[in-house]
């Protein structure tokens, strides 16, 4: 069995979705490996709004911190585009509260 690593996390953040939808206030993780790999968005506690798997051979580095707040591009495997805009809103509420799945609070996490 494969290790899932977390590639990156991010609350609060708005996601535009390839289909155009744009999810505001969420929680996404993007993690690499493992049963739990793929994008996971989240606009509830334990409650996926959307998930796809990351095609990593296509993925650019994952920015962090203030270089992740221009947007971070998620290139998915059907050749779709995410995009992840970190926000620096208030970071109350359950969502707020809630520190993630368990498995993406109990692996390793890597930049």
């Amino acid at each position: 069995m494969s290790t899932t690593v977390v590639r990156g996390r991010w609350f609060p953040a708005s996601v535009v979705l390839p289909d155009g939808r744009t999810l505001r206030k969420t929680r996404v993780i993007l993690a690499e490996g493992g049963e739990h790999a793929g994008m996971w968005v989240y606009t509830r506690p334990d409650q996926v709004e959307f998930h796809a798997p990351i095609n990593w051979l296509q993925q650019a580095e994952i920015p962090t911190g203030r270089r992740a707040r221009a947007g971070v591009d998620v290139q998915l495997t059907d050749g779709t585009v995410a995009v992840i805009t970190p926000g620096t809103e208030c970071k109350c509420g359950q969502l707020g509260r809630w520190a993630g799945p368990s498995w993406a609070t109990n692996v390793a996490v890597r930049p």
